[in-house]
């Protein structure tokens, strides 16, 4: 997943980040379609108002309100004023919800511990909640164990791993057979 510095750069292309996301965000096809909507207005700098968004969605008013409050509740859209305009930010995008935290499971992070054979920082523990968020637990463990087998102990190494993994549409079963 990107960080906060990352999402905000320029050479970070929002709009297909999205979209290569759009499984994972869990959005109604009418979300997904403003969240773009949005992230192709930021990214050209086009004012952005209700009439605008109801122009690019070809929707009425009251289901782009609809939208907006709904994504505004799943924490993904911030409405928000900077010098006395409206902004629709999609920082929340790249957010972990807090309650999130709760539900890794110790064993991978005593995994990712045992096998860097030292204690994990915040943001340490933080990108691996993001990975098995992403991948899952039993695919993050795998990429552990095949960095450990190249003595690559590093998370941005199980990362590398996980992605060339998906870019090659493997699954966690082709991964545990074997198959690479």
């Amino acid at each position: 997943m990107l960080e906060r510095q990352e999402w905000n750069s320029p050479y970070i292309n929002r709009t297909y980040w999205i979209f290569d996301h759009l499984q994972e965000l869990k959005v109604t096809s009418n979300e997904a379609l403003l969240l773009l909507v949005i992230s192709y207005l930021n990214d050209h700098q086009i004012p952005i108002g209700v009439e605008t968004l109801m122009k690019y969605c070809h929707l009425d008013d009251m289901e782009v309100d609809d939208l907006i409050a709904s994504l505004s509740d799943k924490g993904y859209l911030i409405v928000d004023t900077f010098n006395n305009q409206v902004r629709f930010r999609l920082d929340g995008l790249i957010e972990i919800p807090t309650n999130e935290r709760a539900f890794l499971k110790q064993p991978v992070i005593q995994e990712f511990e045992q096998e860097f054979k030292k204690t994990l920082s915040g943001s340490q523990m933080d990108k691996i909640l993001q990975l098995t968020s992403i991948f899952g637990e039993r695919m993050v463990l795998r990429a552990l164990d095949e960095a450990s087998a190249y003595e690559k102990r590093s998370i941005e190494y199980v990362e590398n791993i996980l992605i060339s993994w998906k870019n090659r549409n493997l699954t966690i079963e082709d991964i545990e057979k074997g198959r690479r």
